[in-house]
């Protein structure tokens, strides 16, 4: 039994490291997602319509 208990929890021990670095991979992307327009730096506007009009 203690075999399984031991197994158990290397295996738990290593899927929550995958997982914590995922995580942290993820929040790089959250901090570039929520970087507002204008916050001291200059924002071309122009360019950004151009993007989402080109369709």
């Amino acid at each position: 039994m203690i075999v399984w208990d031991l197994v158990t929890s290397i295996v738990l021990l290593v899927v929550g490291v995958v997982v914590a670095a995922v995580l942290t991979f993820a929040a790089f992307f959250l901090v570039f997602a929520s970087d507002p327009c204008g916050s001291g730096t200059a924002c071309d506007t122009g360019r950004m319509g151009s993007a989402s009009s080109s369709r």
